[in-house]
């Protein structure tokens, strides 16, 4: 059994992220078209002010994703196709959701692609 803790608080959202928090559900009401998934990537990129958002899927084999959406500075790249294994990908298989805010290569030093 999977167990997650969760650390409840009393915050009151600041405009700022009152706006933040209404386009997330705006966008999350939006028909889930071919367009849906490069503006969620671009909505993160945005938000999280990041340079890169790659939104993809794992290949049949589960080895490898493939990129659906790939974002750099904005721009919407061609998709390509990268190992799981030793990158920062990988962990998500196992903690669904992973944020590398700075320094990725540090944590993933045989991931060359990084």
């Amino acid at each position: 059994m999977e167990y997650r803790f969760v650390h409840h608080w009393n915050y009151v959202l600041r405009e700022d992220e009152h706006r933040i928090m209404e386009s997330a559900i705006s966008l999350t009401s939006q028909p889930r078209n071919e367009s849906f998934l490069r503006q969620a990537a671009e909505f993160i990129a945005t938000h999280a002010q990041v340079q890169y958002v790659l939104i993809g899927s794992l290949s049949e084999d589960g080895k490898d994703v493939l990129t659906k959406v790939f974002l750099k500075n904005g721009e919407v790249q061609p998709n390509i196709s990268y190992p799981l294994q030793s990158g920062p990908c990988d962990a998500v298989l196992t903690q669904r959701f992973c944020y590398y805010p700075n320094n990725v290569q540090h944590y993933f030093p045989r991931d060359i692609e990084l």
